[in-house]
């Protein structure tokens, strides 16, 4: 009984927060998106527990473009003068075959329990992080949704993506404006932390 109440409060979940997405991706990019073809939350049995925040990836969105509109709603900076996507071409997920979703912690600061741990240790220990594109989607639709920012106090490291020249992108708010800029992959700091995605 209690497992099927749970299964069923998961799909519940699912539907509510893809809903909220569709919405976004119709408001803000003019995106027609298709609802997906499988519960994240039976793939894996943390989604809906510790991981209760959905990501939804459209197909073919890009991450300038996601940037761009960050910046029609508050202040953005990016340490470089290229286009996104032209310096991160290295992720672990892509939406060019269709749109997907990930889970992570619903938490506005990046997960505590990776703090001091470098994108290659995450890496060796198997731990999949977000990619700077699903950290970029997270931004706007937690301002859209609240009226505040992520990483306020931290920084998120954006595991799951690389630049051309082998660094990993990070993500935070200082106060004024969103930033977006590049660590070591061996970088490891107290307040630099990967979010965490289940598939």
């Amino acid at each position: 009984m209690t497992s099927a109440l749970a299964t069923a409060e998961g799909f519940a979940s699912f539907l509510s927060q893809e809903s909220s997405w569709l919405d976004f991706y119709r408001k803000e990019f003019g995106l027609e998106c298709e609802p997906l073809l499988v519960c994240p939350e039976k793939r894996h049995p943390e989604v809906g527990k510790s991981f209760g925040r959905m990501i939804v990836v459209a197909q073919d969105i890009r991450m300038q473009c996601v940037f761009d509109q960050c910046q029609n709603h508050f202040n953005c900076h990016k340490h470089t003068e290229m286009e996104l996507d032209a310096v991160v071409q290295s992720n672990d997920r892509l939406s060019a075959s269709g749109s997907f979703a990930v889970w992570v912690r619903d938490c506005a600061e990046a997960d505590e329990e990776h703090r001091y741990r470098s994108a290659n240790a995450l890496k060796q220990m198997n731990i999949f992080g977000i990619t700077l594109l699903e950290r970029l989607l997270y931004e706007l639709k937690y301002f859209l949704e609240t009226g505040k920012h992520l990483d306020v106090r931290n920084i998120t490291l954006c595991s799951g993506s690389i630049d051309i020249e082998g660094h990993v992108p990070d993500v935070f708010w200082d106060g004024e404006k969103m930033n977006v800029g590049w660590f070591s992959p061996d970088a490891n700091y107290g307040n630099l932390r990967t979010r965490e995605v289940v598939l």
